[in-house]
């Protein structure tokens, strides 16, 4: 039987969801942001800093931060919005266990065990002035003694259609970031973020994180995998549906490395070695989301017990 409990994260609104296992996950409110994942065996699996600001001001350092509609400053195409978008910055409603319920103490138990919870967030006075569209964001969260699976939907209620870019921006909490690769990119191509958005292919079985990255694969079909020499076994499977149609996703590998954590005010300094971001989402273009439709973004984890 799942369990829900009120709680906080600094001073922010934040809700405990526990299956019977003891797996636990944690959501603030605020950027309907999920701070925490401990498997059944007590341990922690995402990765939050410990100067993330956790009074509103900021978005959250850490966990997994929902970015919609832009990604960065989506290259100029929503000048009013802040980097990332609105999404991260809001305030979401927890759902308990359907997308149209309001029972604050519920979760659903799934015939296989697992526990599934749903948060959304709409359009308001605020939102509408500096973005003029009707939306509807559902946020979907399954997860057992192993796994975790989020599902972001956007859904378009209004008479126009919108363009959105969309990302869910996972960080993983690791031993020692030299010790880990990501496999399941070779092939692919990527755009450097660091280097004038060049277009380069992947050449490498793995890719090891050794210096600041920021690249954004395309075309990310098959699972993506952390592995590392400490028993890090991580895979990471990730779609994108409009409708029940699938579309290409990107996979986004981020590390700060050294100097930019060192000019990052919410992270510390050495921080950088206990991280690795791996996030799906649709950032490398822009995708038009017609009144009526739904798109989904989708990425199920599995840790190793």
């Amino acid at each position: 039987m799942a369990t829900v409990k009120s709680t906080t994260f600094g001073s922010l609104e934040a809700l405990e969801v526990k299956n019977s296992s003891g797996a636990c996950v944690k959501v603030a409110l605020y950027g309907g942001t999920i701070v925490a994942y401990a498997d059944s065996n007590g341990r922690e699996r995402l990765f939050v800093s410990d100067k993330a600001l956790t009074d509103g001001s900021k978005p959250i350092r850490g966990g997994i931060p929902l970015v919609f509609p832009q990604f960065g400053d989506g290259q100029g195409k929503y000048p009013n919005l802040p980097s990332h978008g609105f999404a991260r910055r809001s305030k979401w409603t927890f759902q308990g266990s359907s997308p149209t319920g309001s029972s604050f103490e519920d979760a659903l138990t799934n015939a296989d065990g697992s526990v599934t919870f749903y948060l959304i967030l709409t359009d308001s006075e605020e939102i509408l002035a500096s973005w003029n569209h009707p939306f509807k964001l559902t946020l979907k969260v399954t997860f057992d003694n192993s796994n975790l699976a989020t599902e972001l939907s956007v859904e378009n209620p209004g008479t126009e259609g919108f363009e959105f870019q969309a990302l869910l921006h996972t960080y993983y909490l690791l031993s020692a970031v030299e010790n880990i690769a990501v496999q399941g990119l070779k092939g692919l191509t990527y755009i450097d973020q660091l280097q004038g958005r060049i277009q380069v292919k992947e050449e490498g079985e793995e890719l090891p994180i050794n210096k600041e990255t920021d690249w954004i694969y395309t075309n990310a079909t098959q699972p993506l995998r952390i592995t590392g020499v400490d028993n890090t076994n991580i895979e990471i499977s990730i779609s994108l549906k409009k409708g029940n149609q699938s579309h290409p996703v990107d996979a986004v590998v981020w590390n700060p490395w050294i100097k930019k954590a060192k000019g990052m005010g919410d992270f510390g300094h050495e921080e950088y070695r206990r991280m690795i971001c791996v996030e799906p989402g649709c950032v490398s273009r822009f995708e038009t989301c017609e009144p009526g439709q739904t798109w989904a973004l989708e990425q199920k984890i599995s840790f190793p017990l």
